[in-house]
């Protein structure tokens, strides 16, 4: 049926004549088609029931076998006006076709552009028959309404919504019972006459004669109906239009039902070059793997996607692929692997699509977990030494994912290719976690304090001395001596946990953060006990967080610094160093994060163990998020924030952006606390961080590199004016925005005030 154009269908179909010079050679041509046709419909007669007489009715195969006898009589009855467009039509059709081939093509490769396609086959159709005026509906059959297509509302224009059910109109009537509606005047229809709810919109339009078709595609969610009228002073639909429109509609769902069928292999030429240029790009697999997801999700329209790994040994789901942690630089994520959905997904190893408002205990835990909601998820397991999951969240522009796309995802024949990315990544993950593993425990090893220190330090703090009388003001400072500052941060943590910890856990992870500072001039533990104390005075000076909260930021100030080297993050740009490889954006402050992390979740240290695990998560993304803070380059606009805040009397603390805001703007206040304190010691700190910069400047003037002037050992000089623009500009905003949140906070806005004097 294939085999044939456009004008032997009609003829053979509708018995619809094209006036053309008859030639003996075309006659032949036609009669040698039509006998290679009608043979293969006799050896395949399913082929004429199940894709051509569906939608043509009994009586209109009476009158095609009626139409052949009389062929004479049919053309004396047929208008002159109607015969002599006739011969227009094949030429017609093929510009038109070629005027919207790439919509053909864009609709094969994104099912939300295919009603703007059959909206261009219907305007084509309706120029054939010269109508007045004609419509197509978007029929989501599943929510029993109709919707109107618009061109100018991409993609659909949601007013005038009708019910299926009710039948209010003649387009629902055709769309419920999949009827073919044709009527040569509405006015003396007895369904249009006696029943006004029917004809609905249909009236005030003033039609007369109406054709209304609905065309349904297998491979498709959404049907379609199509509505051709004609309006008053105009000659009516006649038989043979109607049958024209009938047997194009058999003709168009046909070529489009198998223009769908090779949707998969247009699919996987275009993903196949995808990849080849993918390739030639970069040999980096994980960023081959990150583009062909993308790719992928785009394909089935889908609102996220994600690759999991599934270990059965170690009970663990590991993510190696996530839209938003791609863009954060995260490609892993683990998560405990239950006996549920994953685990029978695996075994039965089928492509299936999987309604998420349902109880699937793997995937919602998942999901929630990660902030994530989803109404459903298209899944491919994947087989191999390291078996796994693909799945596609939402389907864009539809309720769930189609049987198409089951079966696309299903044939698609680069599943090996990406069967074998997955498990070459896996397997580069596994054995560097392996080595990483082995490395961590080395370092944790040798950062576990003697049962002697631990023990010394337990005693010394739990004493109950006298802390010096200025303790708690923000100007305090005294030199470390033995435990002092480990003893004194032990009080604070036990001052503000609410829950029990075991204090020789707490003292065995307090001496490991110690021993994790090196000796460098300024970043070095000193500074990170002053940090620690500066929270702790604006906290216990304000009731406005939670004791989770109040826990976390003590624990970030400790941390913050951890593991420093006594470089700038720039310095790891500049030398391509593979800390700044490994985080392009904030080097040092995610190496403090992650450092800081492991020990909190080695079990040598876990003294936090007696924290629910919804308030534990909540405390690790507080402390990693107060690290960062740290960083100055988000100073400018936490503080430009904050002061817009205070000005416009706005902030709220109950409201979580300012929430955060106040917590970051904490860290930073903190941080500077070296600022104010008594100017004796101010010189003294602000010479030792001088004495890290130099330090750095004189190693990258070793490597012919020109530092920055305030880390040139030369410009020394500069120091004091270097200090006074720091004060003014940095330290001075940020610390007047936070007194105007709290009074209480006007301490160290005050002391800087006083070092700026000095």
């Amino acid at each position: 049926i294939m085999a044939f154009n456009l004008e032997d269908y009609l003829h053979h179909k509708a018995n619809i004549t094209i006036p053309q010079q008859p030639t003996p050679a075309r006659s032949r041509r036609i009669n040698e088609k039509w006998q290679k046709v009608a043979a293969f419909l006799l050896n395949n007669p399913k082929i004429l029931e199940e894709e051509v007489l569906d939608k043509i009715t009994l009586q209109g195969l009476q009158n095609i076998l009626a139409s052949r006898k009389s062929s004479s009589q049919n053309d004396v009855d047929y208008k002159p006006e109607i015969k002599e467009r006739q011969g227009e039509t094949t030429l017609l059709f093929s510009k038109s076709i070629c005027e919207i081939q790439d919509d053909i093509t864009a609709s094969l490769l994104n099912m939300s552009r295919l009603p703007k396609l059959l909206f261009k086959l219907t305007k084509l159709l309706s120029r054939m028959i010269r109508v007045n005026d004609f419509d197509l509906y978007i029929w989501e059959k599943e929510a029993g309404t109709i919707y109107l297509y618009s061109e100018e509302k991409d993609p659909v224009n949601h007013i005038g919504i009708v019910d299926v059910e009710s039948e209010k109109t003649i387009v629902a009537y055709s769309a419920k019972y999949e009827k073919i509606v044709f009527t040569r005047d509405a006015s003396m229809e007895e369904v249009f006459s006696n029943n006004h709810e029917i004809l609905g919109d249909v009236a005030r339009r003033n039609g007369l004669s109406y054709i209304i078709v609905p065309l349904k595609l297998s491979a498709c969610q959404q049907s379609f109906v199509l509505e051709f009228r004609r309006t008053l002073g105009h000659f009516c639909f006649t038989q043979d239009e109607y049958l024209f429109i009938e047997a194009f509609l058999a003709y168009l769902k046909l070529l489009l039902q198998n223009l769908l069928d090779f949707k998969g292999v247009l699919t996987q030429r275009m993903i196949h070059k995808r990849l080849v240029s993918m390739c030639r790009e970069s040999d980096d697999l994980t960023l081959l793997l990150s583009q062909l997801m993308d790719c992928l999700k785009d394909q089935f329209a889908a609102s996220n996607a994600s690759i999991h790994c599934v270990d059965f040994r170690h009970r663990e789901i590991t993510t190696l692929f996530s839209e938003e942690w791609t863009k954060s630089a995260q490609y892993h994520f683990k998560f405990p692997l239950s006996d549920g959905t994953y685990k029978h997904l695996m075994k039965a190893g089928k492509v299936i699509v999987l309604d998420l408002k349902e109880e699937h205990s793997d995937i919602t835990k998942l999901l929630t977990y990660l902030g994530r909601t989803a109404r459903n998820s298209l899944v491919l397991p994947l087989k191999g030494r390291f078996p796994g999951v693909v799945e596609f969240y939402d389907k864009i522009g539809m309720a769930q994912f189609s049987d198409d796309d089951i079966h696309l995802l299903k044939n698609l024949q680069f599943q090996g290719l990406l069967a074998m990315l997955v498990a070459k990544i896996r397997f580069n993950f596994y054995s560097k976690e392996c080595f990483l593993t082995t490395i961590q425990e080395a370092i944790i090893y040798h950062l576990i304090a003697p049962v002697s220190q631990v023990s010394e330090l337990l005693f010394e703090s739990m004493k109950e001395e006298i802390f010096p009388s200025d303790f708690l003001k923000m100007n305090w400072f005294e030199e470390d001596e033995g435990y002092k500052y480990c003893k004194y941060y032990v009080w604070m943590f036990m001052r503000l946990s609410p829950v029990h910890v075991d204090q020789k856990v707490l003292c065995q992870w307090l001496l490991a953060v110690k021993n994790s500072y090196r000796p460098v001039p300024y970043h070095n533990f000193t500074h990170a006990f002053l940090v620690s104390h500066s929270v702790f005075c604006i906290l216990t000076l304000n009731n406005l967080l939670n004791d989770i909260e109040n826990l976390s930021l003590l624990i970030a100030a400790i941390c913050h610094d951890i593991d420093h080297r006594g470089f700038s993050n720039e310095f790891y740009r500049l030398m391509d160093d593979p800390l700044a490889s490994l985080y392009p954006i904030s080097t040092m402050e995610y190496h403090h994060v992650n450092y800081s992390l492991l020990l909190l979740q080695n079990s040598n240290f876990n003294f936090l163990d007696n924290i629910p695990c919804d308030q534990y998560k909540i405390l690790l993304e507080n402390v990693q998020m107060a690290i960062i803070a740290t960083d100055l380059t988000y100073h400018f606009k936490t503080k430009e924030t904050l002061a817009r805040l205070v000005k416009e009397n706005s902030f709220d603390i109950n409201i979580l952006e300012h929430r955060d805001l106040f917590k970051k703007g904490i860290m930073t206040v903190s941080d500077l606390s070296s600022n104010y304190k008594k100017f004796p010691v101010v010189q003294k700190l602000v010479a030792n961080l001088y004495e890290e910069f130099q330090n750095q400047g004189d190693l990258e003037k070793s490597m012919g590199k020109s530092p920055l002037s305030m880390m040139n050992r030369d410009n020394v000089h500069n120091m004091p004016s270097d200090q006074i623009m720091f004060l003014q500009y940095i330290c001075f905003p940020i610390m007047k925005a936070m007194s105007g949140i709290s009074p209480s906070l006007s301490g160290p806005l005050d002391l800087c005030r006083s070092t700026l004097k000095s």
